[in-house]
């Protein structure tokens, strides 16, 4: 995950960048549904079915996902969401069971890594 603060003269904004998404966190059935209509009408053809290329597989390798947040209450609720999707049942089983102890951090599955930037202005 990369972490992209944005600054301009209007002010301030951080995009979460995913570039290894699971589909099944950011694409709804209802979002397929309409990629599905929307590849069928640019063949102009409403009632053909997908292709095998058209076809959103969660097999396959995804393109990145990049959401941007406008202020720092919208941020805190995605990066809690984000992070709360990639601990297994295990997982959440230890962090509901163990309080954080800083001297864990090498092998408490809390600990992810990240790249942060900044662009100057």
């Amino acid at each position: 995950v990369a972490v992209h603060v944005v600054k301009s003269q209007k002010g301030m904004c951080v995009d979460l960048i995913d570039s290894l998404p699971d589909p099944s966190n950011w694409i709804t059935q209802s979002m397929r549904r309409r990629l599905r209509r929307a590849f069928a009408s640019m063949a102009n053809d409403d009632q053909r079915e997908p292709t095998e290329t058209e076809e959103l597989d969660n097999d396959l390798p995804q393109n990145a996902v990049r959401i941007r947040c406008t202020d720092l209450e919208h941020f805190i609720t995605l990066i809690r969401y984000y992070a709360c999707t990639k601990f297994s049942e295990d997982e959440q089983k230890f962090i509901d069971t163990h309080h954080w102890e800083d001297n864990n951090c090498d092998f408490d599955c809390r600990v992810f890594q990240a790249f942060i930037w900044s662009e100057a202005v």
